[in-house]
């Protein structure tokens, strides 16, 4: 496990080429958002974002649509599927 800068376009970027994921959660994504802009953002809480082997994302989707709504940069625990 390391930790990554991801900017509002990485994410968009990102999320283009994720996987089939579940349904994105409004709610989540609004208060990781909140969080973010207020700068109380924790990563230590979440699992990491995981990432194929592909850099495709697997898991994470809800808090990097939150870096997108928020604007900000985020440095977030990564992981990669073996």
């Amino acid at each position: 496990m390391r930790k990554k800068w991801f900017t509002p376009a990485m994410a968009k970027a990102i999320l283009a080429k994720r996987v089939p994921n579940r349904k994105v959660t409004t709610m989540n994504v609004d208060s990781f958002a909140e969080q973010m802009l207020a700068g109380k953002w924790k990563t230590n809480i979440c699992p990491p974002l995981l990432f194929d082997k592909y850099f495709r994302l697997v898991d994470g989707q809800n808090r990097l649509f939150a870096v997108i709504k928020s604007g900000v940069r985020s440095e977030e625990h990564t992981s990669e599927l073996q």
